[in-house]
């Protein structure tokens, strides 16, 4: 066990040692360093669920950027779904935290003519489920979670076409002999492009994951998500100066997000869904963002389909 902890340890030392320690040599001249916190809370409701009753959750983000030369990002997550508990046994609810560690470098190839970003992402946490039990005392269970998400990504100079490819491995390691690991690898390459005040992003999901008794099956998913967002003109409606509309076909399960740094541990298979973000910027400091949506998904070890309805707020800081 002790060994253990030490390998889950280990890709957070990689990341400080591979990003911040570039920067340290920069860190007298604070004016050149550029610093942004942001807060979240988020609420979820699971719809024609058997199994899921709701969730919430809030998280927080501090990230560094030394001029355009690079930077890192340290976050916390904490989430709780509460489940539909009836006999004795059954799981109840689940506690979920996550540390997220992060850094990347820019850097400007002239025969590219654009920005060239690798970026490596580190998530290590744990959830606990908590397990109905008539008799007193508590039944609990522990997953560790471990996801290493590595992206490359270029920005041309005239910010109008933008190429990335991402990979995320992911580990589920319970604590219960009778729960077997669950591996999963998830390549996601994306395509945006901008004109205008609009500018659309393509981005592809071919999810793998291992035979565990954790997942209904082994299978392999794909998923195509597409975005489009719009900057407004100054008077817009409610005063928001963007707008975001994302559409997801396909399939797709224990999907990592590399653009909201957020990691969906839910094994239940994702069947679709759509959503509207709003964005306030009460100056170029502070904004507010709003986002609401609808999930389809599916519980296939029961044939069980369901929506989730939900909605975030997040406030962000810049100085």
């Amino acid at each position: 066990m002790h060994n253990n902890n030490k390998c889950e340890r280990a890709p957070i030392f990689l990341t400080l040692l591979l990003f911040l320690a570039p920067w340290s040599g920069y860190a007298a001249a604070a004016s050149e360093w550029f610093w942004a916190a942001d807060g979240e809370a988020m609420a979820a409701d699971y719809q024609g669920a058997e199994r899921l009753h709701n969730q919430f959750g809030v998280g927080a983000q501090l990230a560094g950027e030394y001029l355009e030369r690079g930077g890192f990002e340290l976050g916390y997550h904490y989430q709780r779904r509460n489940l539909i508990a009836i006999a004795d046994g059954d799981a109840e609810s689940v506690d979920e935290h996550l540390l997220h560690l992060g850094g990347h470098g820019n850097f400007f190839p002239h025969h590219l003519h654009g920005r060239l970003t690798p970026r490596f992402d580190a998530y290590v946490g744990r959830d606990r489920t908590h397990y109905l039990q008539i008799a007193p005392g508590a039944v609990t269970s522990t997953d560790h979670i471990l996801v290493l998400n590595p992206v490359v990504s270029f920005l041309d100079l005239s910010k109008t076409v933008y190429i990335d490819l991402g990979y995320a491995y992911s580990r589920y390691r319970a604590d219960l002999g009778a729960i077997e690991n669950l591996y999963v690898h998830q390549w996601a390459p994306t395509l945006g492009f901008g004109r205008a005040q609009d500018w659309v992003q393509l981005r592809a999901f071919y999810i793998r994951t291992s035979d565990s008794n954790r997942a209904a099956e082994s299978d392999s998913t794909l998923a195509l998500e597409i975005k489009w967002s719009r900057r407004l003109a100054p008077g817009a409606p409610l005063g928001a100066s963007d707008i975001t509309l994302t559409l997801l076909g396909g399939e797709r399960r224990f999907t990592v997000d590399s653009d909201a740094r957020a990691v969906n541990t839910l094994p239940d298979l994702q069947k679709g869904g759509v959503s509207l973000a709003a964005l306030w910027k009460r100056d170029d400091r502070s904004e507010l963002r709003v986002q609401g949506g609808i999930e389809r998904y599916e519980d296939t070890a029961i044939d069980d389909v369901y929506h989730r309805v939900g909605g975030s707020v997040t406030l962000s800081q810049r100085w």
